[in-house]
């Protein structure tokens, strides 16, 4: 029997690897930044938190959670995403005793049962922030920059912002009679899935992909007519901070996002060259949730970012994935008793944080100067008897050519100075 992957996962190889650790890295450095720290939380969580978290009638609840029994007979569930779990750390650890504004960045899988294609897998992985305890406009404000300077930085291309205002739950209710009566109107063109919606979610029909739903609802009222004046208020300042310092948005008064905990500001972050699966990220305000999951009334904010699409997007630059894959440095040696002291020459280098490598699998001269062309490597050295006599390499510059015996003591110091 041949084992594979499951569907709707994969493994992940060689330069896109570096792909990963760049964006990873970026996220980290922003988030860190912007006074954001690491919280890490369990892969799998009771699964009432989700079901009261993300809500019984979502999609995500009742189509794409991995749950299972224990032996001991507790419901399970794989995260399907990450908000919940970090609310429930919240409350759990009694942060929200101390009354202190908090800000966290996770980093880390997440599970959902989804139809499996390019862009949309089952395992997928997320990095977001979450910012617990303030219901100030500018917190929105934060979170929407810092995801869109991470998206730049880490150079996702076409990128542009949706966002919206949902509401709150005194003047939402105004406008899902709006939208109900005019959705019933239009009934027979919804799928299923959305007449169902009428009657358990009204505002998902909007955030609908089937082509016959789309056009459905592309007349339909604009939330924004039917906000309150805490929230038009609330809105217009993060709109203010939105055209200060994000280049590329627009207001879609049809984003409502795909999960039931949110209110007042969504917002969503698209990739131009994705196609249908173009959606890299997104979030928005969810004053009540940690409320709904036993804890006090408390404002938060924050985002989630798909690192699986976003790496997608950067698969184009194949220079950018070489050149971060590279080593500086390749060793050559011209005979199998010099590999030992070569191997040393490569230790030496990596731990003055030069990056080195070398051929492990015994291989001629000539097939390990391919190898070291192949590598992308700026610089080969080259170890022969006459060298490690006098204790030198012949170091090589790929770039223009030009060679010159090095000696062992300074080689790092030279490498250095012509990076």
């Amino acid at each position: 029997m041949q084992y594979k992957a499951p569907s709707g996962t994969r493994d992940i190889f060689a330069s896109d690897i570096t792909l990963w650790h760049m964006v990873e890295k970026t996220a980290c450095k922003q988030a860190e930044r912007a006074g954001y720290i690491e919280i890490r939380t369990p892969a799998f969580e009771q699964t009432d938190l989700f079901m009261r978290g993300i809500g019984e009638e979502s999609e995500v609840v009742q189509k794409q959670m991995y749950t299972f029994t224990t032996p001991g007979g507790e419901s399970l569930t794989l995260r399907p995403e990450i908000t919940a779990p970090v609310m429930r750390a919240y409350i759990e650890h009694s942060m929200h005793k101390t009354g202190a504004f908090r800000k966290f960045y996770y980093l880390g899988p997440s599970f959902r049962y989804e139809r499996a294609q390019k862009g949309r897998w089952r395992q997928f992985s997320q990095f977001g922030v979450e910012a617990i305890g303030s219901e100030s406009p500018l917190a929105d404000v934060e979170t929407i920059v810092l995801a869109w300077d991470i998206l730049k930085q880490s150079g996702v291309p076409g990128l542009k912002l949706l966002i919206n205002s949902i509401g709150c739950p005194e003047c939402r209710p105004l406008f899902r009679k709006a939208l109900g009566d005019y959705i019933t109107e239009k009934k027979d063109k919804l799928c299923k899935d959305c007449v169902r919606r009428i009657d358990t979610n009204i505002l998902r029909i909007l955030d609908c992909k089937n082509e016959s739903c789309r056009e459905a609802v592309k007349d339909a009222p604009d939330v924004s007519q039917f906000l309150c004046q805490t929230c038009e208020t609330h809105f217009e300042v993060v709109k203010r901070g939105v055209k200060q310092f994000i280049p590329d948005w627009k207001l879609d008064p049809h984003l409502v996002r795909g999960l039931d905990y949110y209110t007042h500001t969504v917002y969503e972050f698209v990739a131009g060259e994705l196609g249908s699966q173009n959606a890299v990220g997104g979030g928005g305000r969810y004053n009540l949730l940690v409320e709904e999951l036993g804890g006090p009334p408390t404002p938060s904010v924050g985002f989630a970012l798909g690192l699986d699409r976003i790496v997608l997007s950067l698969q184009s630059s194949v220079e950018n994935r070489l050149a971060n894959a590279s080593p500086t440095v390749y060793l050559v040696s011209i005979s199998d008793e010099l590999r030992e002291p070569a191997f040393e020459i490569v230790l030496r280098l990596r731990r003055s944080s030069i990056p080195a490598d070398m051929d492990f699998e015994n291989r001629s001269l000539k097939a390990q100067f391919r190898a070291a062309n192949k590598s992308g490597a700026q610089f080969v050295a080259v170890l022969g008897p006459e060298e490690h006599s006098k204790g030198l390499v012949n170091l090589k510059c790929l770039a223009d050519g030009t060679q010159e015996p090095v000696s062992v003591e300074s080689l790092v110091e030279k490498i250095l100075g012509k990076k």
